[in-house]
């Protein structure tokens, strides 16, 4: 909808765009222009899927985790068209409408992204984090209306938690907006009920951005390949809700991570206080 902010200015009020996106999203996002300007998008066939393409490092992407591939970027650049629809509107989106709005927010927090925000800020400097949204670890009074997610009843399956203890539970969610095959959502189902572990599973898919930060730089997750099959997932579950030493540090991570998310949105924290300035910056305009 950022178009929206182009209607604004002609009307002379202020816009705004709430990108739902983590940060480091947004970032790979305001790169698209970039990958098509240099030659790595569109993809020069379809053998670009299977051959290693994908595995291409992009070192020249400011803020980004080190050893970022294309494989690391949103699904939609993976075309061969040179006038894929998803790959224009996000161009757009980020070259002309980002641009041209008061401000951007965000749903994240300092802590968590800080060199993504930092490139992001280079770009568009008026960019407020006030996330992360949701009664999850915000207070009650923290934006009680506002939530990124797409999707209504989204916390139907919170009952299903009560009488397991704290981290038993696996949570398995894949985002909002891509679609798995009936054969993909039949693999993943074997290989969950084979490792045996009490789960949590929102039926939709992920966005490989946010794989690739979880896994790599806030050691909460563990990725597996696109095609993955039950035993796959079955391994993989194991390993991250196992004894061994590497689950356990991504439980003291995910737990501090949970630590720093509370604090950015408590009175005081960097959420907190970009939201006040959010609301300040919005009164001022309106006088």
């Amino acid at each position: 909808m950022g178009f929206a902010v182009h209607v604004a200015r002609e009307m002379g009020i202020p816009g705004y765009l709430f990108f739902t996106p983590s940060a480091c999203g947004l970032l790979a996002y305001l790169n698209f222009d970039q990958l098509v300007k240099r030659g790595y998008v569109p993809f020069k066939d379809e053998s670009c899927f299977t051959n290693g393409y994908l595995d291409t490092r992009l070192d020249w992407v400011a803020g980004m985790i080190a050893g970022v591939r294309l494989r690391d970027f949103p699904t939609f650049i993976r075309t061969t068209d040179a006038d894929d629809v998803m790959v224009t509107i996000n161009i757009k989106q980020s070259e002309l409408d980002a641009p041209a709005a008061d401000g951007i927010l965000l749903n994240t927090f300092d802590d968590l992204e800080r060199a993504a925000l930092d490139a992001i800020l280079a770009r568009l400097p008026n960019t407020f984090t006030v996330g992360p949204l949701g009664p999850e670890v915000s207070p009650a009074s923290y934006l009680p209306s506002l939530t990124s997610s797409l999707w209504k009843g989204a916390d139907r399956g919170a009952a299903g938690l009560a009488g397991h203890a704290d981290g038993a539970v696996l949570y398995v969610n894949f985002g909002s907006i891509t679609v798995m095959t009936r054969e993909q959502i039949g693999e993943f189902a074997r290989g969950l009920a084979a490792a045996g572990s009490p789960f949590l599973w929102v039926v939709r898919p992920d966005m490989v951005t946010n794989c690739r930060y979880a896994c790599e730089e806030w050691g909460v997750g563990v990725e597996m390949a696109r095609e993955a099959g039950r035993r796959e997932v079955e391994a993989a579950v194991k390993e991250l809700m196992g004894g061994g030493e590497r689950a356990a540090a991504m439980r003291r991570r995910a737990s501090e991570w949970k630590e720093k998310a509370a604090a950015a949105v408590a009175p005081g924290g960097s959420s907190q206080r970009n939201l006040e300035s959010f609301v300040a910056e919005i009164a001022r305009v309106k006088r």
